[in-house]
């Protein structure tokens, strides 16, 4: 059957991280896969018909699910609160992110639980490919993730999402209690831009934490958790330091506009504002941002002027790229160790490296080592074997095959490209 597998593994990570996090010691987690002709009984007339199905139940004996939440847990931001009174832990983003994939692939998703007993979460997709259209096919399955990730993006929007489908936009969260006010800024940015909107500064800071926005707008003055708290909260948290924010404030007050800045707001606007103004603010961010990650694309040493990154996210990368090459040659170095070390979530640690350089943490270790054995190849007589294994690879032969693909060329031709550079320059002179 067709389905999507970078989506799909996002269902299941969000079903079991759950089920082991919350099943005791010496307690199971079971799973169990099965195919039936027959549609089962809690998918009947919620799904279409199909000649067979697939049937996924994880269950677990955890403490269970109260009957009055087993609804609304796949609503977002739901948290379930426990008998201690302590609500889980999350955002209660990933149920709701599941439900989404699985509807997409005409499946239905739904709990069944018992207070001290534990629970059961049940997938039921058809097996009928004549549900997706040609276009919904692809058939090269390695030039796709790109089209998975704004997919993703897309379903995760569960606050007034703009309608706009379009890939590779960056995101821009607007916080404004005022509906109308939201309203005004989503329709004239969201041609531009994928728009998210909260209505307050503890629901933008859940937003901003789950899906990591390239700009936050936000006003001052809001019910619940104003705008400056909003930005202290973002600015002092690793995770989400690095977004900038635009702050709006209906008043003009020196002390005020100076307190939001000096939380690291990048930028003000008072209101009323000209919206021609604040697009051309909110492009000269995202163009600055840009220019940023393509500049650490080409160099990690962190020597380059980051005039628009703040000192902790300068930092951040300096200790990453510090890392790295201190560990260069551990070949079991890993997304784990990395994740450890810079004290975040994997995640986290992804979603705070897609959004300052581009790339995912994988990508930057693999793309430093490259670098180094670069510079190793022309700078030292060492083989290329040795060079393989003093920067991590575990095989010269992969080692070769990375390096070709990172450079269009194979290490023994990047060293007489390299010679035969060097001597032309000396004839020169």
């Amino acid at each position: 059957m067709y389905f999507d597998p970078f989506l799909m593994e996002k269902v299941f990570f969000n079903i079991l991280s759950n089920a082991m996090k919350y099943t005791p010691d010496n307690g199971f987690v079971n799973i169990s896969i099965t195919t039936t002709e027959e549609c089962p009984k809690n998918a009947r007339d919620k799904i279409p018909e199909a000649s067979s199905y697939v049937h996924i139940k994880i269950q677990d004996n955890g403490p269970g699910i109260p009957q009055d939440d087993i609804e609304r847990i796949f609503d977002p931001f739901f948290q379930v609160i426990s008998e201690s009174g302590m609500r889980a832990n999350g955002t209660g983003i990933g149920l709701s992110l599941s439900k989404s994939i699985v509807t997409l692939h005409h499946g239905i998703i739904w709990a069944e639980s018992q207070i001290k007993q534990g629970s059961i979460f049940n997938v039921v997709l058809p097996i009928d490919n004549t549900l997706y259209s040609p276009e919904d096919i692809i058939s090269d399955k390695h030039n796709h993730t790109p089209q998975q990730e704004a997919l993703v993006e897309n379903i995760t929007k569960t606050i007034s999402p703009s309608s706009s489908s379009q890939r590779n936009r960056a995101l821009i969260l607007v916080v404004e209690d005022n509906a109308d006010i939201r309203a005004y800024i989503n329709n004239h940015l969201n041609d531009q831009y994928i728009v998210y909107e909260a209505e307050n500064g503890e629901v933008g800071l859940k937003i901003a934490k789950n899906v990591l926005p390239d700009l936050i707008i936000s006003d001052i003055m809001m019910p619940i958790k104003d705008g400056l708290e909003l930005s202290r909260e973002l600015k002092t948290d690793q995770k989400t330091s690095h977004i900038p924010i635009i702050l709006l404030t209906a008043h003009t007050s020196i002390h005020q506009i100076k307190e939001g800045l000096g939380l690291g707001a990048e930028d003000y606007i008072t209101k009323p504002f000209n919206i021609e103004l604040l697009k051309a603010k909110v492009d000269t961010l995202i163009t600055n941002r840009k220019h940023i990650k393509e500049a650490l694309m080409k160099n990690f040493k962190i020597d380059i002027p980051l005039k628009d990154i703040s000192k902790k996210d300068e930092l951040f990368l300096s200790q990453a790229y510090d890392f790295v090459r201190e560990n260069i040659d551990n070949s079991g170095l890993n997304i784990d160790h990395f994740s450890h070390f810079m004290q975040l979530e994997r995640t986290q640690l992804y979603r705070k490296f897609k959004a300052l350089t581009g790339m995912p943490p994988s990508v930057f270790i693999l793309t430093i080592r490259l670098k180094v054995a670069a510079e190793l190849l022309v700078t030292t007589r060492l083989s290329i074997s040795e060079i393989a294994y003093k920067v991590g690879f575990d095989t010269p032969s992969y080692f070769a095959t990375c390096f070709k693909r990172q450079y269009g060329i194979s290490p023994t031709e990047y060293i007489l490209a390299q010679q035969a550079a060097k001597s032309s320059k000396g004839k020169q002179s």
